[in-house]
């Protein structure tokens, strides 16, 4: 019996997340298109704070995340643009797809799921990491000037460090876009 209760635990609070970062995602994607059709400078502040606090909440369901030695400083050469002005230029799709699975990766990779698996959700982060990269810095980038960087997403770790190294990109991406 304590079996099928710690089980029904599982897949609620699992199915919460899971709710939780859906709702977060269109909110970010409601609340940025807000920021780009406004004129009025008060309301773009108010929307910039209520942006930051969503990736707050989405940091809680994330974290922790691993150190990565070099990663931030990488990042904030990379991170030009704030979230609120890529929103146009990432499909609504692709973002939310990034801030859901990231972190679902992130617990099946803690989770120690199957290699194989894992191998596939790291390669989908990867393309996703490079793409929000990519249009936080507002160009392409020559990823060997960021070797960090360039190690997690195209080196040989396995898949579970692999996803939450991912992990972590994504997540200093996102804070230092709304800094």
């Amino acid at each position: 019996m304590a079996e099928t209760i710690e089980s029904s635990q599982t897949i609620i609070s699992y199915q919460e997340t899971k709710d939780l970062l859906y709702a977060v995602a269109g909110l970010l994607s409601i609340t940025s298109a807000y920021y780009d059709i406004v004129n009025d400078r008060q309301e773009k502040e108010r929307t910039k704070y209520v942006i930051k606090g969503l990736i707050g909440k989405w940091l809680e369901k994330l974290s922790p995340i691993p150190y990565i030695n070099g990663l931030t400083d990488e990042l904030s050469k990379i991170v030009k643009r704030r979230l609120w002005e890529i929103i146009p230029d990432i499909t609504e799709h692709l973002f939310e797809r990034i801030l859901i699975e990231t972190v679902i990766f992130k617990n099946k990779a803690l989770a120690g799921d199957d290699e194989i698996i894992l191998e596939t959700l790291a390669d989908t982060l990867s393309i996703h990491t490079v793409l929000l990269l990519e249009n936080l810095h507002g160009s392409w980038i020559d990823w060997s000037n960021y070797p960090v960087i360039k190690d997690i997403i195209w080196g040989a770790d396995d898949a579970s460090t692999k996803v939450q190294k991912l992990a972590s990109i994504v997540a200093i991406s996102l804070v230092l876009s709304t800094n």
